[in-house]
Protein backbone atom coordinates (compact mmCIF):
# COMPACT_ATOMS: atom_id res chain seq x y z
CA UNK A 1 0.00 0.00 0.00
CA UNK A 2 2.84 2.35 0.85
CA UNK A 3 4.59 1.61 -2.46
CA UNK A 4 1.38 2.28 -4.41
CA UNK A 5 0.91 5.65 -2.71
CA UNK A 6 4.53 6.67 -3.33
CA UNK A 7 4.32 5.72 -7.02
CA UNK A 8 1.13 7.76 -7.39
CA UNK A 9 2.71 10.83 -5.77
CA UNK A 10 5.82 10.52 -8.01
CA UNK A 11 3.67 10.37 -11.14
CA UNK A 12 1.74 13.45 -10.07
CA UNK A 13 4.94 15.35 -9.32
CA UNK A 14 6.18 14.66 -12.84
CA UNK A 15 3.16 16.47 -14.33
CA UNK A 16 4.22 19.89 -15.63
CA UNK A 17 2.30 22.87 -16.88
CA UNK A 18 1.35 22.41 -20.56
CA UNK A 19 2.98 25.70 -21.58
CA UNK A 20 5.24 24.05 -24.16
CA UNK A 21 2.24 22.38 -25.77
CA UNK A 22 0.44 25.71 -25.87
CA UNK A 23 3.36 27.52 -27.45
CA UNK A 24 3.94 24.79 -30.03
CA UNK A 25 0.31 24.65 -31.12
CA UNK A 26 -0.29 28.40 -31.09
CA UNK A 27 2.95 29.96 -32.20
CA UNK A 28 4.31 27.26 -34.51
CA UNK A 29 4.79 29.08 -37.78
CA UNK A 30 6.57 28.27 -41.04
CA UNK A 31 8.08 30.99 -43.19
CA UNK A 32 9.84 30.65 -46.50
CA UNK A 33 13.06 32.61 -46.87
CA UNK A 34 14.52 33.57 -50.25
CA UNK A 35 18.02 32.42 -49.27
CA UNK A 36 17.15 28.74 -49.36
CA UNK A 37 19.71 26.65 -51.17
CA UNK A 38 17.02 24.91 -53.25
CA UNK A 39 13.53 26.12 -54.17
CA UNK A 40 10.55 24.19 -52.86
CA UNK A 41 9.30 22.86 -56.17
CA UNK A 42 8.22 19.41 -57.29
CA UNK A 43 9.23 19.99 -60.89
CA UNK A 44 12.74 21.03 -61.87
CA UNK A 45 12.64 23.44 -64.79
CA UNK A 46 15.71 23.00 -66.99
CA UNK A 47 17.11 26.39 -67.95
CA UNK A 48 19.65 27.42 -70.56
CA UNK A 49 23.16 28.09 -69.37
CA UNK A 50 22.73 31.80 -69.92
CA UNK A 51 25.06 34.54 -68.72
CA UNK A 52 25.28 36.50 -65.52
CA UNK A 53 23.63 39.90 -66.11
CA UNK A 54 25.87 42.94 -66.46
CA UNK A 55 24.26 46.04 -65.02
CA UNK A 56 24.94 48.91 -67.37
CA UNK A 57 21.93 51.03 -66.52
CA UNK A 58 23.09 52.16 -63.08
CA UNK A 59 21.00 49.66 -61.09
CA UNK A 60 21.83 49.61 -57.36
CA UNK A 61 19.49 46.80 -56.33
CA UNK A 62 21.12 44.56 -53.74
CA UNK A 63 24.47 46.41 -53.94
CA UNK A 64 24.57 47.83 -50.40
CA UNK A 65 24.05 46.78 -46.79
CA UNK A 66 20.40 47.21 -45.82
CA UNK A 67 19.84 45.89 -42.28
CA UNK A 68 23.19 44.61 -41.07
CA UNK A 69 26.44 45.98 -39.72
CA UNK A 70 28.83 44.51 -42.30
CA UNK A 71 28.34 42.79 -45.64
CA UNK A 72 30.24 40.61 -48.13
CA UNK A 73 29.99 41.93 -51.71
CA UNK A 74 31.25 40.48 -55.00
CA UNK A 75 33.99 42.67 -56.47
CA UNK A 76 34.99 40.75 -59.62
CA UNK A 77 32.98 39.70 -62.66
CA UNK A 78 29.58 38.09 -62.21
CA UNK A 79 29.59 34.37 -61.46
CA UNK A 80 27.29 31.38 -61.33
CA UNK A 81 27.91 29.98 -57.84
CA UNK A 82 26.77 26.49 -56.89
CA UNK A 83 24.58 25.90 -53.86
CA UNK A 84 27.17 23.70 -52.15
CA UNK A 85 29.74 26.53 -52.35
CA UNK A 86 27.31 28.99 -50.80
CA UNK A 87 26.38 26.43 -48.16
CA UNK A 88 30.06 25.99 -47.25
CA UNK A 89 30.44 29.76 -46.77
CA UNK A 90 27.22 29.85 -44.75
CA UNK A 91 28.51 27.05 -42.51
CA UNK A 92 31.78 28.90 -41.84
CA UNK A 93 29.94 32.10 -40.94
CA UNK A 94 27.56 30.33 -38.57
CA UNK A 95 30.45 28.59 -36.84
CA UNK A 96 32.31 31.87 -36.36
CA UNK A 97 29.26 33.86 -35.24
CA UNK A 98 27.74 31.28 -32.91
CA UNK A 99 29.62 32.44 -29.76
CA UNK A 100 28.69 36.09 -30.41
CA UNK A 101 24.88 35.50 -30.58
CA UNK A 102 24.73 37.70 -33.70
CA UNK A 103 22.50 37.16 -36.73
CA UNK A 104 23.50 36.09 -40.23
CA UNK A 105 21.39 37.38 -43.13
CA UNK A 106 21.96 35.64 -46.51
CA UNK A 107 20.75 37.59 -49.55
CA UNK A 108 20.74 35.17 -52.47
CA UNK A 109 18.44 32.60 -54.02
CA UNK A 110 19.59 29.37 -55.64
CA UNK A 111 16.95 29.05 -58.37
CA UNK A 112 18.99 27.99 -61.41
CA UNK A 113 18.90 24.26 -62.17
CA UNK A 114 22.22 22.98 -63.57
CA UNK A 115 22.00 19.82 -65.68
CA UNK A 116 24.93 17.62 -66.68
CA UNK A 117 25.36 15.00 -69.40
CA UNK A 118 27.81 12.14 -69.16
CA UNK A 119 31.22 12.10 -70.79
CA UNK A 120 31.52 10.88 -74.38
CA UNK A 121 27.84 11.54 -75.00
CA UNK A 122 26.79 12.59 -78.48
CA UNK A 123 25.20 15.98 -79.03
CA UNK A 124 21.46 16.39 -78.88
CA UNK A 125 18.75 14.42 -77.10
CA UNK A 126 18.17 16.83 -74.24
CA UNK A 127 20.16 18.67 -71.64
CA UNK A 128 20.88 15.72 -69.39
CA UNK A 129 19.93 14.92 -65.81
CA UNK A 130 19.66 17.43 -63.01
CA UNK A 131 22.91 17.86 -61.08
CA UNK A 132 22.68 20.79 -58.62
CA UNK A 133 21.18 24.20 -57.92
CA UNK A 134 23.05 27.44 -58.49
CA UNK A 135 22.60 31.21 -58.26
CA UNK A 136 23.67 33.94 -60.66
CA UNK A 137 25.55 36.62 -58.71
CA UNK A 138 26.22 39.86 -60.64
CA UNK A 139 29.03 42.27 -59.86
CA UNK A 140 28.32 44.27 -56.73
CA UNK A 141 25.79 41.84 -55.27
CA UNK A 142 25.80 41.50 -51.45
CA UNK A 143 25.75 37.82 -50.45
CA UNK A 144 25.83 37.95 -46.64
CA UNK A 145 25.12 40.50 -43.93
CA UNK A 146 25.92 40.36 -40.22
CA UNK A 147 23.66 42.03 -37.68
CA UNK A 148 23.97 42.20 -33.90
CA UNK A 149 26.28 43.19 -31.09
CA UNK A 150 29.58 41.88 -32.47
CA UNK A 151 33.09 43.30 -32.55
CA UNK A 152 34.14 44.71 -35.91
CA UNK A 153 37.31 42.62 -36.09
CA UNK A 154 35.44 39.38 -35.36
CA UNK A 155 32.84 40.07 -38.06
CA UNK A 156 35.47 40.98 -40.64
CA UNK A 157 37.47 37.82 -39.90
CA UNK A 158 34.32 35.68 -40.30
CA UNK A 159 33.50 37.30 -43.65
CA UNK A 160 37.09 36.85 -44.81
CA UNK A 161 36.96 33.11 -44.05
CA UNK A 162 33.63 32.84 -45.89
CA UNK A 163 35.09 34.60 -48.95
CA UNK A 164 37.85 31.96 -49.10
CA UNK A 165 35.15 29.31 -49.70
CA UNK A 166 33.68 31.15 -52.69
CA UNK A 167 34.98 31.78 -56.22
CA UNK A 168 35.79 35.36 -57.24
CA UNK A 169 37.03 38.41 -55.37
CA UNK A 170 35.02 39.95 -52.54
CA UNK A 171 35.05 43.07 -50.41
CA UNK A 172 33.71 43.81 -46.94
CA UNK A 173 31.42 46.83 -46.81
CA UNK A 174 29.50 48.87 -44.25
CA UNK A 175 26.18 50.76 -44.57
CA UNK A 176 28.20 53.93 -45.31
CA UNK A 177 30.20 52.34 -48.17
CA UNK A 178 29.70 53.47 -51.73
CA UNK A 179 27.58 51.41 -54.10
CA UNK A 180 29.39 49.32 -56.71
CA UNK A 181 27.76 49.55 -60.14
CA UNK A 182 30.64 48.07 -62.15
CA UNK A 183 34.08 46.53 -61.92
CA UNK A 184 35.74 49.92 -61.42
CA UNK A 185 32.77 52.21 -60.80
CA UNK A 186 31.56 53.30 -57.36
CA UNK A 187 28.86 55.88 -56.67
CA UNK A 188 27.33 57.39 -53.57
CA UNK A 189 24.34 55.62 -52.13
CA UNK A 190 21.23 57.33 -53.53
CA UNK A 191 18.58 58.70 -51.22
CA UNK A 192 15.34 56.68 -50.91
CA UNK A 193 12.60 57.71 -53.32
CA UNK A 194 9.03 58.30 -52.16
CA UNK A 195 7.22 56.92 -55.21
CA UNK A 196 3.77 57.65 -53.77
CA UNK A 197 4.48 61.37 -53.43
CA UNK A 198 6.16 61.36 -56.84
CA UNK A 199 3.11 59.76 -58.44
CA UNK A 200 0.76 62.25 -56.76
CA UNK A 201 2.79 65.14 -58.18
CA UNK A 202 2.65 63.84 -61.77
CA UNK A 203 -0.21 61.33 -61.82
CA UNK A 204 -0.89 59.09 -64.79
CA UNK A 205 -4.34 58.29 -66.12
CA UNK A 206 -4.23 54.82 -64.56
CA UNK A 207 -3.30 56.30 -61.16
CA UNK A 208 -6.14 58.86 -61.35
CA UNK A 209 -8.64 56.08 -62.14
CA UNK A 210 -7.33 54.07 -59.20
CA UNK A 211 -7.75 57.02 -56.84
CA UNK A 212 -11.25 57.70 -58.19
CA UNK A 213 -12.34 54.14 -57.44
CA UNK A 214 -11.63 54.74 -53.76
CA UNK A 215 -14.68 57.02 -53.57
CA UNK A 216 -16.96 54.09 -54.42
CA UNK A 217 -19.14 53.13 -51.38
CA UNK A 218 -18.42 49.43 -51.90
CA UNK A 219 -14.66 50.09 -51.81
CA UNK A 220 -15.04 51.98 -48.53
CA UNK A 221 -17.18 49.18 -47.10
CA UNK A 222 -14.67 46.45 -47.89
CA UNK A 223 -11.68 48.55 -46.86
CA UNK A 224 -13.28 49.19 -43.46
CA UNK A 225 -14.11 45.52 -43.03
CA UNK A 226 -10.52 44.55 -43.85
CA UNK A 227 -9.19 47.06 -41.32
CA UNK A 228 -11.56 45.74 -38.66
CA UNK A 229 -10.53 42.17 -39.42
CA UNK A 230 -6.86 43.03 -39.04
CA UNK A 231 -7.66 44.61 -35.67
CA UNK A 232 -10.13 42.05 -34.31
CA UNK A 233 -8.32 38.81 -35.19
CA UNK A 234 -5.22 39.53 -33.03
CA UNK A 235 -7.51 40.67 -30.20
CA UNK A 236 -9.55 37.47 -30.33
CA UNK A 237 -6.39 35.38 -30.49
CA UNK A 238 -5.07 37.11 -27.39
CA UNK A 239 -8.33 36.53 -25.49
CA UNK A 240 -8.33 32.83 -26.43
CA UNK A 241 -4.74 32.49 -25.25
CA UNK A 242 -5.58 34.16 -21.94
CA UNK A 243 -8.56 31.83 -21.36
CA UNK A 244 -6.46 28.77 -22.25
CA UNK A 245 -3.68 29.91 -19.92
CA UNK A 246 -6.13 30.42 -17.03
CA UNK A 247 -7.59 26.96 -17.62
CA UNK A 248 -4.18 25.29 -17.54
CA UNK A 249 -3.21 27.32 -14.46
CA UNK A 250 -6.32 26.10 -12.61
CA UNK A 251 -5.55 22.50 -13.59
CA UNK A 252 -2.00 22.92 -12.28
CA UNK A 253 -3.32 24.29 -8.96
CA UNK A 254 -5.65 21.29 -8.60
CA UNK A 255 -2.75 18.90 -9.25
CA UNK A 256 -0.62 20.66 -6.64
CA UNK A 257 -3.44 20.35 -4.08
CA UNK A 258 -3.74 16.62 -4.76
CA UNK A 259 0.02 16.19 -4.39
CA UNK A 260 -0.03 18.01 -1.02
CA UNK A 261 -2.93 15.81 0.20
CA UNK A 262 -1.09 12.63 -0.81
CA UNK A 263 2.05 13.83 0.98
CA UNK A 264 0.03 14.28 4.18
CA UNK A 265 -1.47 10.79 3.81
CA UNK A 266 1.95 9.21 3.27
CA UNK A 267 3.39 11.05 6.28
CA UNK A 268 0.54 9.79 8.46
CA UNK A 269 0.94 6.24 7.15
CA UNK A 270 4.66 6.32 7.91
CA UNK A 271 3.91 7.45 11.47
CA UNK A 272 1.43 4.58 11.93
CA UNK A 273 3.90 2.04 10.55
CA UNK A 274 6.64 3.19 12.93
CA UNK A 275 4.25 3.01 15.87
CA UNK A 276 3.14 -0.48 14.82
CA UNK A 277 6.76 -1.65 14.53
CA UNK A 278 7.50 -0.27 18.00
CA UNK A 279 4.54 -2.16 19.52
CA UNK A 280 5.60 -5.37 17.78
CA UNK A 281 9.15 -5.04 19.16
CA UNK A 282 7.81 -4.50 22.69
CA UNK A 283 5.54 -7.53 22.40
CA UNK A 284 8.46 -9.71 21.23
CA UNK A 285 10.66 -8.56 24.12
CA UNK A 286 7.93 -9.28 26.69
Amino acid sequence: MFGLARNLMTSLRSVQAPSSMLSASTFGMFKRYTHEFAPRVNRIGKAMKGRVPVRIGGSVKGNSVEVGKLGLRLKSKGLRIAANQLKAADKVLKRELRPTKSELIPRFCCNIAVCVKGNQTRMGKGKGAFHHWAARIPTGKVLFEIRGDIHDRTAREALRKAADKLPGLYEIITPESKVRVGLNTLIDKPAPVDYLAKMNENPTKKWLNFQARKTDPMYKLYSVSIDLELFIIPLLTRNLLEVEFETHSQELINIENKVALLEDIITELDTWSKELEHRVDNAVKN
